[in-house]
């Protein structure tokens, strides 16, 4: 099952290895991240920096999201949702325990 956010990463992404790399991309989220839906945190890490020239990975596009924001926004919002309970907020955004934590001290969150 697809988010429509995901939807979105991949409508924007230029696709500069064309079919092969979209298969590679599902493939590599099957193997590696749990749950039944592809979300797009899992794009974005995958796809960063992919389908630009050198020249244009110096600033983003418009729509173009960037992976570290993204990610600590997303915690950030699932933590508050959570009242601070990191169980629950890495519940509610299907990532294990260990991951929200170290991306809560990554990017300093308050709990």
């Amino acid at each position: 099952m697809w988010q429509k956010e995901a939807i979105e990463i991949l409508e924007n992404y230029s696709w500069p290895g064309n079919i092969r790399e979209l298969r590679n991309i599902v493939e590599r989220i099957m193997l590696l991240e749990s749950g039944e839906e592809i979300l797009p945190w899992h794009l974005v890490s995958l796809l960063q920096g992919g389908g630009q020239t050198e020249k244009s990975a110096s600033k983003p596009k418009a729509g173009v999201l960037d992976y570290e924001e993204t990610v600590k926004s997303l915690i950030s919002e699932a933590l508050k949702l959570a009242q601070g309970n990191v169980l629950e907020a890495a519940r509610m955004i299907n990532l294990p325990p260990h991951k929200v934590r170290y991306r809560i001290k990554k990017y300093g969150l308050q709990v």
